[in-house]
């Protein structure tokens, strides 16, 4: 079964894959002992190290860690902005918009390096990307993850 497979609701953190096509797939923390970027592919390793499943990282859209609930409750929770991350395909520059002001972003690679750290000055936020290489990157803003292609 991939990491795409079933789809496992909790009521307190969890980790939220969003596919490019498909529902998202929900994933309680308590069950994930580490996610690692390898061969292409995001893997879900248990807390004794068995591999719970991967996925290729072609096919996400998104990753979210997150503490509301899946069920529905009486509990309201505010609208979140939404955030826009673009052009995608980027060149020299990856525009975000619907952060926090003084919020931190990062860049990874499909490896889990540290690229780039910048900090958002306003709700849009403009990160330069000329000095990467071709290729899928990850920007990290909050618990939010979004892949990115530099070409």
């Amino acid at each position: 079964m991939g990491l795409l497979g079933a789809v496992i609701a909790c009521a307190e953190s969890s980790l939220v894959i969003e596919p490019l096509t498909g529902a998202e797939r929900v994933y309680a923390i308590q069950l994930i002992g580490k996610i690692r970027f390898e061969d292409r592919s995001a893997c879900l390793y248990d807390k004794q190290g068995a591999q719970l499943g991967c996925t290729p990282t072609r096919d996400i859209r998104k990753i979210v860690f997150s503490d509301k609930p899946e069920t529905p409750t009486d509990v309201n929770y505010p609208a979140m902005p939404v955030m826009q991350v673009y052009p995608n395909p980027a060149h020299s520059q990856l525009m975000v918009q619907g952060v926090e002001s003084e919020q931190v972003l990062r860049v990874y690679s499909m490896q889990g390096q540290l690229f780039i750290t910048t900090i958002a000055d306003g709700h849009t936020a403009t990160v330069n990307v000329s000095g990467l290489n071709a290729g899928n990157y990850l920007l990290q803003v909050g618990a939010e993850i979004v892949k990115f292609i530099k070409q």
